[in-house]
């Protein structure tokens, strides 16, 4: 069961997201390898894109945590109406690509203004670990599974942190009805922090 959600924490992101903000100078800076992050966002852009090709509804899609865009304006050229989420204003203000069946919402992932079962996929990336209690980490999920349909594809990509470990990420999902099919941990390995692995899980809800 969910404890009480951190609403501290929650306006602490908020502040930090709001300052990243306004001092990156290069959006693709957040998404990608230090070496050649351009071809890393094309190359995940591709992935994810294949994916998404596989919903037999394609009315909309849900970006939870979606920040500049970067991965969320793409998908308008899959589905019907794409909705990003994020807790950052200044960084949604960032996304200079505007389109009809585009809009975004200044929310928290924990507590989504949004209708139950509307959503035929779920795009997260890079989310999770920016929740600091497993009560935020779980309640986000349980957030995602209630505004998706049944037979939702879900993609979902986080830093394995003790808030946010692999295992319990899996078993809150398979609580939601989740099945996950694929599931791949990078070889990536960041000596001295917090998280040492890269996971990423696709599945979807029956």
């Amino acid at each position: 069961m969910c404890g009480t959600l951190d609403y501290k924490e929650i306006e602490e992101e908020k502040r930090l997201w709001d300052e990243k903000a306004e001092t990156i100078k290069d959006d693709v800076e957040l998404r990608g390898s230090l070496k050649n992050p351009l071809a890393q966002l094309q190359k995940s852009r591709s992935q994810i894109r294949k994916f998404f090709l596989k919903s037999k509804n394609k009315r909309f899609l849900l970006d939870v945590g979606c920040g500049n865009g970067l991965f969320t304006v793409p998908m308008t050229e899959i589905f019907n109406f794409v909705i990003g989420i994020d807790i950052s204003k200044a960084m949604i203000k960032r996304c200079r690509e505007k389109r009809n069946n585009l809009d975004f919402i200044v929310a928290s992932a924990t507590n989504l203004p949004l209708k139950s079962n509307a959503f035929d996929a779920v795009l997260s990336l890079s989310l999770l670990q920016h929740l600091r209690t497993k009560q935020n980490v779980e309640k986000t999920l349980k957030e995602i599974s209630r505004t998706a349909t049944n037979g939702a594809l879900i993609f979902l990509t986080f830093w394995d942190t003790h808030n946010s470990p692999t295992n319990f990420v899996k078993e809150t999902l398979k609580r939601e009805k989740y099945k996950l099919h694929q599931s791949l941990v990078s070889k990536f390995q960041f000596t001295g922090l917090q998280f040492t692995k890269y996971v990423k899980l696709k599945g979807y809800k029956y």
